[in-house]
């Protein structure tokens, strides 16, 4: 009987090992085989990963037509509002943010009650106070946020020409005026002229002389620019006039900065006679 029961055991154990080494086998095969679809699955999603990344990704520049900020050095900065025009399409409209002692002083309001909003909520953001602003000529591409830096108590400046011809309009003006020639907006800092007429016949430009820059406004084109743009309200003839003035008085300017388009250097000055004599061939 203690054979019959040994021999039964052995035999148990014999079934046991068996049954478990079949299942271990399978196991072990549908391991295998888990693992290798897995690795071919990777493999295809990386072929296809490249293809779908390049249709969906996103530009990481800014979305087109908001309100841009860029710096030129610590204490200058270039605004850029936009505006959907039926004759031009699309276009930038560029102004400056100057730093001074903790306060900010704007040149050019953005294109839009809107964007100016946006400006200012940017400049406290910097922990900034925003002082005063001074509109190169009476469009609205210069002015059109007088109103809004009126009612928050922004000390707003123009020229006398200027707030005139923006009164013959019905549109709001700058709580000050100042005569044509020389007006130090920020004393040693920003120094605004009058050279003469031209885009307007109020244009005017501003002179960083620390930085060397020039901001042309919409008396200088630029380079990218092939046309005079819009020149319903120009003095076509003193234009050039006033372009030469520019080239005689800033010799060592640097940069110049025009009221649309990219900046560059003296090159814009000659750029915007080119197109003047251009215009004047054509017409």
């Amino acid at each position: 009987m203690a054979v019959l029961n040994t021999t039964f055991h052995h035999l148990s154990i014999f079934m046991f090992n068996r049954t478990t080494r079949k299942s271990i086998n399978w196991l072990l095969i549908s391991l295998c085989f888990s693992a290798c679809l897995a690795t071919t699955l990777l493999s295809m999603s990386a072929k296809a990963t490249p293809k779908a990344d390049k249709e969906t990704e996103k530009p990481s520049l800014q979305v087109k037509g908001e309100l841009s900020i860029s710096p030129l050095s610590d204490t200058l900065f270039v605004h850029e509002s936009f505006m959907q025009t039926q004759q031009y399409g699309f276009v930038g409209s560029n102004g400056l943010v100057l730093i001074d002692d903790n306060k900010a002083y704007l040149i050019d309001t953005p294109w839009s009650e809107a964007d100016t909003i946006k400006l200012v909520s940017w400049i406290e953001n910097q922990g900034f106070t925003l002082a005063a602003s001074v509109s190169t000529h009476s469009h609205e591409d210069r002015t059109a946020g007088v109103d809004y830096l009126n009612r928050i108590g922004v000390t707003t400046y123009a020229s006398e020409h200027t707030n005139k011809l923006l009164k013959q309009a019905g549109k709001p003006t700058t709580t000050n005026s100042f005569k044509a020639g020389q007006f130090d907006f920020v004393e040693s800092k920003a120094e605004v002229y009058f050279v003469g007429a031209g885009h307007t016949v109020d244009n005017l430009v501003v002179w960083f002389p620390q930085s060397k820059l020039l901001y042309g406004g919409c008396l200088v084109k630029s380079l990218g620019s092939k046309s005079l743009g819009y020149y319903g309200e120009a003095d076509l003839d003193a234009w050039p006039f006033s372009i030469k003035q520019l080239q005689t008085q800033f010799t060592d300017t640097d940069r110049v900065l025009p009221g649309h388009g990219k900046m560059g250097d003296k090159q814009l000055l000659s750029h915007t006679i080119s197109l003047l004599e251009q215009h004047a061939e054509q017409h």
